[in-house]
This record gives C-alpha cells, structure tokens and sequence, in this order.
C-alpha cells in the first residue's frame, strides 16, 4: 500500500511558525517521527509539498521519503484553508492510496481490511452542540452558497463526519468526485479570494470532513474506519490518543489541536526521537540555537545569582560542572539522552520484567547537597526555580549537561531520590536489587513495595536522566 503525506507551508517559514504546536521545532520533530515510523512499516512513503517543504524535511532534515513531489509551489490558497492542501493531494492520486497526517504515529503496520478496503477513514464522530455551533457560524454567513444536499445533511442536528487524521482507500472515482465538490465549493464561494466577504470563514472541518461523510452517505459508499467506534466531535482525550507515555504498547496517535502544546507530549516526543534516531535528532539543535546548547561553556558573570553568599555557592558549583562537562562532545551528551529516553522501553512492562532491567548512574551526574548553614531564604529561591511545593525537603540537586536551554538539568532531590541515585553510584545494578535494598533500608516488605511509591521513584529519576537503563540491555531491547 502507498502511503502519502502533505506538508504545505502555506508561504511561511517552517523554522519560525509553529502550525499550531508550542514551537515550530516540535511540529518538525511531529513529522520526522511521523515519517520514521511510516517507513518501519511500509516501502512506498511520497510527500506532497512545495519547495520550501521539501528543501527543510527531505535536504535538510534527510528524512528518508521515498518519493517527494514538489507540487504547492503555485497553490492558490488562503493559509486559513489549511485543510484544501490535503484534498489537492487525494485529487492527484491515480493509484489506491493511505494519506496520514504528520501528527499521527502509527507504531504498527494498519490492519490488512484496512488496506484494502475502498474507503477508509480513521473514525466516523458523532457531533455535539461543538461541531453545531460551527456549523451555525458558517449557516449565518449569507453570501456563502452551499449546495441543497449538503444543506439538507446538516439542518437535523445530527451533523456527519469522519476523522480523517489516517484517509484513502481502493475508490478512485469517488474520492476525485469527493475532491471535485470541495473545489466547486471553495471556488463558487471565492474562498481564496482576500477580496471576498467568504475568504476569512472558518470551514476546514465542514469541507474535509463533513463533506466527504455526506457524499459518502448519499452514494452509499462503505467507509472502513482504523478506529471502530463513535468519537464525539470533541472527544479526542489525552489518554486516547496522546498520550506518549505509552508509545511502546499502543498502536496509534494522532495529536490533535491543544494536545500539541502539552509539555508531557512534547518531552515525550523528544525522548522517543531520540530512541529513534539520535543522528537525526542531533540534527536540530543547529536549526534552532536559541533553544539548544552548542557547546560546553561558562555562562557570562554577568548572569551569576550572587545577591546572597548561598546562592553564589551554589552558582559557583554549577560552573564547576561546566568547567568539568567542557571536554564533552555533542555526541556524549545525546548518547546518554537516548539512554535515559529508553525508559519508555520499560514503563508499561510487568513487575516481574522490570525486576530484570539494569541500571547505572549517570556518567556526568553531579550532586549538590545544601549545607547546613545555608540562609533559609536561598532555599525558597530554589525552591521557587523548581516549583517545588512548600513542604519539600529539599536537600539535594542532581545536575547533569543537556542539550536543551542553558547547557544544565538541574532536578531537586527528596532523600528518598538520593538514596536510589547512591545505590548506582560506579556500579550496574538491577531494578530488583534496588528495590530489595530500599526495603531493607525502609524495612518493608516487598508487596508494600509493589504498592508503593518506590517503584515510582526509581521511574522518575529514570525518566529524567538521574540514572540510566544498562546499555547492554537497552541494546538487547533494540
């Protein structure tokens, strides 16, 4: 089966606007992992862009489409009417076909029935009063002509439509018909005409969507959906459908409008770049420098924290993690970045395969520990930087270098997190044996173990890099 892919820049420059993600970097991060995960599956993956699309996803970036056509260098359309780039790409195809969006993760390969049924959509929606109120704003436009089988569709309140995040099919004919009435539509009304009172109505959901369910509908056409059941029009919950965290025992995400924004998605979008290709993640650090640290160097005096001798000690040991981090490759920093993203690997595995997994320190951990006559005010300061609650006891901070903002992660500590990090300090150890010490420190059996928040602490600090799961065993994983 074809799979096909549009990106349009609609004349603006990908490396500055975001299309709806928290940066611009996370919406090409959303494509390279889109792509990665196409070509895991299938042989044939086309892009459909213009010139500046392809110049950034297949020059720069290298992602390894095996077809790209250069073909929205003179379409004619409104930014707004982001969706119509789509339709020229069904409209242009001559062999049955799989369009997926670029913020859709497809982790395993789609379902045979999928593949070849005649039409396929990822899920038919139900509409609420949220696809209603659309539908009423777009009715009370009065110069916009909308013809009377589409009107008749959507004047009983029961609005039809199909997600269509995953799109295509074997029906050419019908798919060309569809294209053409969402042409016919967008020209009669002059659409993209900035001269035209219809050019700034909000209408891709009605054109994409709505339209394709109706005229499927009235043809009597059988639409497969990836997904079998109703979805409310605004429906589509975290846990469902973006939730990365479980990115290696799900089987498809499409991150839809605010979910791309989330900070959890986003970290989890990096690690799992990471895991799946540190080189090509390596390649936009230089894209955005003012997000990522280029090298290892001490920040400007200028900038120390010194008002209080507490605070400037604490300053003066992170310079000495830089001073000592100095010598450090790029590359030695993603290594262990990939190691400490691998968790994912693990988070969703049993309690007996987690008692398998190695463990390490950080190789560039530093730990600084508070000293005892330290002003009580210096530690509300970090208290207030880390956002941590009133009563935290915060005694300790891991520090360890990062491609990300200043060239640090820093991360407080409780005792409890220390006592785990010193349990791996020079040394291999299993998950088991870090649990088995825990209890003996605590005095607790191994089922108040298992119920409790030990094995949620030893997550944690995995997840951000504290300690790291056993090369060798990551490596066995892969």
């Amino acid at each position: 089966m074809r799979i096909i892919q549009t990106f349009w820049t609609a004349g603006q420059d990908p490396l500055k606007e975001s299309f709806g993600w928290a940066h611009s970097e996370y919406h090409l991060m959303s494509w390279a992992l889109s792509c990665l995960n196409l070509r895991e599956h299938y042989d044939e993956v086309e892009l459909y862009t213009d010139s500046t699309g392809y110049h950034i996803l297949i020059e720069v970036l290298g992602l390894p489409y095996t077809t790209s056509h250069v073909v929205f260098d003179d379409f004619k359309c409104l930014s707004q009417h982001w969706a119509l780039s789509k339709i020229k790409t069904y409209s242009l195809q001559t062999e049955p076909f799989i369009h997926v969006d670029g913020d859709v993760f497809i982790t395993k390969p789609l379902p045979k029935e999928i593949e070849k049924a005649t039409l396929v959509a990822q899920n038919k929606e139900r509409s609420t009063d949220y696809y209603q109120k659309m539908i009423d704003k777009i009715l009370s436009v009065k110069t916009l002509h909308i013809e009377e089988e589409v009107l008749s569709q959507i004047k009983d309140g029961d609005i039809p439509s199909y997600n269509m995040g995953v799109f295509g099919g074997h029906d050419l004919n019908f798919i060309h018909e569809y294209c053409d009435k969402v042409f016919h539509f967008m020209d009669t009304n002059q659409m993209n005409d900035l001269e035209s009172a219809n050019s700034s109505t909000g209408c891709n959901v009605f054109f994409e969507q709505i339209f394709f369910a109706i005229y499927a509908g009235l043809m009597n056409k059988t639409v497969t959906p990836l997904i079998p059941r109703l979805i409310d029009d605004n429906g589509y919950i975290h846990k469902d459908f973006s939730n990365l965290a479980e990115y290696y025992s799900s089987s498809y995400f499409h991150l839809l409008g605010g979910h791309k924004r989330r900070k959890d998605v986003i970290s989890f979008l990096k690690k799992i770049l990471l895991l799946k290709d540190a080189s090509l993640y390596k390649k936009f650090i230089p894209l955005f420098p003012e997000r990522h640290i280029q090298k290892f160097e001490l920040p400007s005096v200028e900038n120390a924290l010194s008002v209080e001798r507490s605070i400037a000690q604490y300053d003066e040991f992170k310079e000495r993690c830089l001073q000592k981090w100095n010598g450090l490759s790029l590359g030695n920093v993603v290594e262990t970045e990939v190691s400490a993203a691998s968790y994912l690997y693990y988070k969703n595995k049993s309690y007996s395969e987690k008692k398998e997994l190695l463990l390490k320190g950080n190789p560039y951990l530093e730990k600084f520990t508070i000293p005892c006559n330290w002003h009580p005010k210096a530690i509300e300061i970090l208290k207030t930087k880390y956002r941590c609650e009133q009563f935290f006891p915060l005694k300790d901070i891991a520090m360890i270098p990062s491609t990300n903002d200043t060239g640090i992660y820093e991360v407080p500590l409780t005792d409890l997190e220390s006592d785990v990090v010193s349990l791996m300090q020079d040394q291999i150890i299993t998950f088991e044996e870090v649990l088995r010490r825990l209890m003996t420190t605590y005095r607790l059996s191994e089922n108040q173990v298992r119920k409790g928040l030990f094995i949620n602490v030893v997550e944690q600090i995995l997840a951000q890099g504290i300690i790291l799961t056993h090369a060798a065993d990551y490596n066995q994983q892969k």
